[in-house]
């Protein structure tokens, strides 16, 4: 009776199933705060690994001679001794250290980018360039004790373009990426670390390099009502679908081939701008249809969708809002002469259906910038 009660959690729960939130390149905290909105709303390094039309929307130039972000969930701020036992772990030591995890992922990322941006490089030409490093990792102890491990670091040059038409009223842009990509995106078997292995890239990783391309659009629609202006974007994103095998680029020893890919998405939504209102000025609200694809075909319309606003309490200060997949998201930007501060908490759903397990993340991003 125990062990089929044990089978009945163990198919039951949502955690003893696959990690499936897609995998993205780049993490804008903005976007975070405004319950994920992009492709409609992405300005500067957010327009680089979004919609690279939003190059063209933007005032000014700018240099970002540094910009961090660290990201963790609640989970991981009480576990992070027990994460070191286990990651040091082998043998039957491992699968003692992961049963203090059971049933919660644990989620971390990191990322760093030194850029430059302007919407008029070359008469209208927009032109960006980022060199972007960055990893983050999900780790989900399921009851059986299998590891669900979604590890992903890339490493490479971004190049972006976009041009306006018609007087402004539409922009079109092409982001390329160059990457190195390592990867450990799939379950961990308990006998895996009873024959000696450990919880290490080298055990469970892949690698490889690989280009790919973003195509987007930005269009203002002619007509304004007295209360708003609306407009549209959208973004084919991973066009290439890249499998990170372009080259030959076994830099790290010991790794298989082909790591995990970004699926080609497509990515729509619609904008609004509002006049100042009480405190606030250059309001706006969005909301977005994201990751359309074959391959998310599982994957629930309300997992799809986000809603964000965001307001400025003054040059210095903005506040956001909004829903991701359904889950509440809330963030606050801090713009002083050359330092940039963001903080940012959201949601985000790792099964296939919004409700079905949430993960609560904080966001931290500080960056000089001319």
């Amino acid at each position: 009776m125990t062990a089929l009660l044990l089978l009945l959690l163990t198919a039951l729960s949502p955690v003893a199933r696959a990690i499936e939130e897609q995998p993205r390149n780049f993490r804008g905290i903005r976007s975070e705060g405004m319950g994920g909105v992009l492709y409609t709303t992405g300005n500067y390094s957010e327009s680089l690994f979004g919609n690279p039309a939003r190059l063209s929307e933007v005032d000014t130039w700018k240099f970002t001679m540094l910009e961090t972000m660290v990201e963790l969930n609640t989970n991981l701020i009480g576990s992070t001794s027990s994460l070191s036992n286990l990651k040091s772990a082998s043998g039957a030591s491992t699968i003692s250290g992961a049963s203090s995890l059971i049933g919660q992922n644990e989620h971390l990322l990191f990322q760093m980018m030194t850029a430059y941006y302007d919407p008029t490089f070359i008469g209208d030409l927009g032109f960006a360039f980022g060199l972007y490093a960055g990893a983050h990792t999900n780790l989900t102890v399921n009851f059986t004790t299998d590891v669900d491990s979604q590890t992903i670091m890339d490493v490479g040059p971004n190049f972006g373009f976009s041009h306006p038409f018609f007087n402004n009223q539409l922009s079109v842009g092409l982001n390329l990426h160059f990457l190195y990509r390592v990867s450990a995106d799939s379950t961990l078997s308990s006998l895996d670390f009873l024959t000696g292995k450990k919880l290490a890239l080298s055990n469970f990783g892949n690698q490889g390099f690989g280009v790919d391309a973003d195509l987007g659009a930005y269009y203002h629609i002619p007509w304004e009502l007295p209360w708003t202006r609306i407009s549209i974007g959208m973004t084919i994103s991973s066009l290439l679908k890249t499998h990170y095998s372009d080259l030959n680029a076994a830099l790290m020893s010991g790794l298989g081939s082909r790591p995990t890919n970004n699926d080609r998405l497509i990515h729509w939504g619609v904008r609004f701008d509002f006049p100042d209102w009480w405190w606030f000025t250059a309001p706006l609200f969005s909301m977005e249809i994201q990751d359309t694809g074959d391959s998310q075909k599982r994957i629930s319309f309300a997992k799809k969708t986000h809603f964000g606003t965001e307001g400025k309490l003054s040059r210095v200060f903005s506040l956001r809002l909004g829903l991701n997949q359904g889950y509440p998201t809330a963030g606050l930007g801090i713009d002083l002469p050359v330092v940039k501060l963001d903080l940012s908490t959201y949601g985000e759903e790792l099964t296939g259906n919004a409700g079905g397990l949430e993960d609560r993340r904080v966001a931290l991003r500080l960056a000089f910038e001319l």
